[in-house]
């Protein structure tokens, strides 16, 4: 008797067993309800130990859902267009609401299964009283963001405040898909567009340049800073040029050179940093507002080549100036003072041949202090030629050469161009 019992019991563990393990129908293809009222997701993801596959699965499910009710909508519109007298407006809407991504609320899990190889998850909703709270949402979402925009226009409030008031609407209408909902998507462009372009309209602010000579490489003699009439959005400017490396002090408004670049005319543009101005936002709202935003402050700054004295032997200084011409004035009392500490020599050969040699060291220096700022290795140039005066411009040019690829571009280096 306990032997039968026995058998009894493992044949119904058993049978239970087969049906807790069955594969539902519904992985081979989800439910379809006739009245319309229930739409389902389906959503697989295969079983891996090392990754979140459930969630996963769970995510796949919700897109699918997300897909399926989009669909149920852009279907429920076709019919009611045919009784809508808008035609166009409604035959527009209808087709571009296929790419909207719906905003999943209320969702229920029916059921989930896994085999040796797969997970699946099976969502609903109710696609009746899902709408009806949707609307609903979205009636009272777009109340809260037509409040938020009507402050942020109140020219009486201040810059900074506004601009969250505004970034508090942009993440709202983000957060509904407003933006990409052809039902509201104009509407509520219209008005963030609209509150932001307020915004800037009052937003001042402008360059201190003062009138002196800048000096390309010299940046300890640019000074400049920007002004403008708020405060706490000014800790929040991005300066960026078009040439060289500056900063934006926002405490005080300063603009340092910390080097020059090579152009000479040098475009300075200030813009709005929204990671600055409102820490608390989401990237896609800080996004949005940068791609809108239209508010810039531009100047343009014109610098001088860089004054340079030559000490060189008078044979040499007129090669050595025209050589460094392209980048640097010479003149007389100029703040830097360029050396070359070497000479040209000349020397009959043999079979009456003439060699002209130019060696020495270039020394660049503060001219008021003396201070060495940079120096080169040896320069070495060389000419042999039956005529005295054709081996002394051949050296003079072989000299010039090395002054213009090896000298120059270490002197801009060394001067911070």
């Amino acid at each position: 008797m306990r032997t039968l019992l026995f058998i009894l019991s493992f044949v119904a563990l058993s049978a239970c067993g087969v049906q807790r393990n069955a594969a539902p129908d519904w992985i081979n293809g989800k439910p379809i309800d006739p009245t319309g009222t229930l739409v389902y997701g389906l959503g697989m993801s295969y079983v891996n130990p090392n990754s979140s596959y459930q969630q996963a699965a769970r995510s796949n499910a919700l897109a699918d859902l997300a897909q399926e009710v989009e669909s149920q909508i852009y279907d429920e519109t076709k019919i009611l267009q045919k009784e809508d007298i808008g035609g166009m407006n409604t035959a527009f809407s209808s087709q571009t609401l296929t790419t909207t991504h719906v905003k999943l609320e209320d969702y229920q899990i029916v059921d989930a299964y896994a085999d040796e190889y797969r997970y699946y998850v099976l969502y609903k909703l109710d696609l009746p009283k899902y709408l009806a709270q949707k609307e609903a949402n979205d009636l009272a979402s777009m109340q809260w963001i037509k409040e938020k925009v009507a402050l942020a226009r109140e020219s009486e409030r201040e810059l900074d405040s506004r601009l969250s008031y505004l970034g508090s609407a942009v993440h709202e209408a983000i957060e509904r898909n407003f933006l990409v909902d052809p039902t509201y998507k104009v509407e509520v462009k219209t008005q963030l567009v609209s509150a932001l372009r307020n915004i800037e309209s009052d937003l001042g602010g402008m360059y201190l340049v003062p009138e002196s000579q800048f000096y390309l490489g010299m940046p300890d003699q640019f000074s400049a800073a920007f002004k403008m009439n708020s405060d706490v959005v000014a800790q929040g400017l991005k300066l960026t040029t078009t040439s060289g490396s500056f900063e934006y002090h926002a405490r005080d408004g300063a603009i340092i050179a910390h080097r020059t670049g090579k152009d000479n005319a040098i475009k300075f543009t200030m813009e709005l940093d929204f990671e600055k101005i409102l820490p608390q936002l989401d990237d896609l709202s800080i996004a949005w507002l940068k791609s809108m935003s239209g508010w810039t402050r531009t100047e343009s700054v014109y610098f001088q080549n860089a004054t340079i004295q030559i000490e060189s032997d008078e044979a040499l200084t007129e090669t050595i100036a025209n050589a460094i011409a392209k980048t640097f004035a010479v003149q007389t009392e100029a703040p830097l003072t360029l050396v070359f500490n070497g000479g040209l020599h000349s020397t009959d050969q043999s079979r009456e041949r003439s060699k002209c040699s130019i060696e020495g060291q270039f020394v660049l220096k503060n001219t008021s202090s003396g201070q060495v700022i940079w120096s080169s290795q040896t320069i070495e140039s060389s000419a042999l030629s039956a005529d005295g005066s054709t081996a002394n411009r051949a050296a003079k040019n072989d000299f010039s050469d090395n002054i213009a690829f090896f000298v120059l571009p270490q002197l801009q280096r060394n001067l911070g161009f």
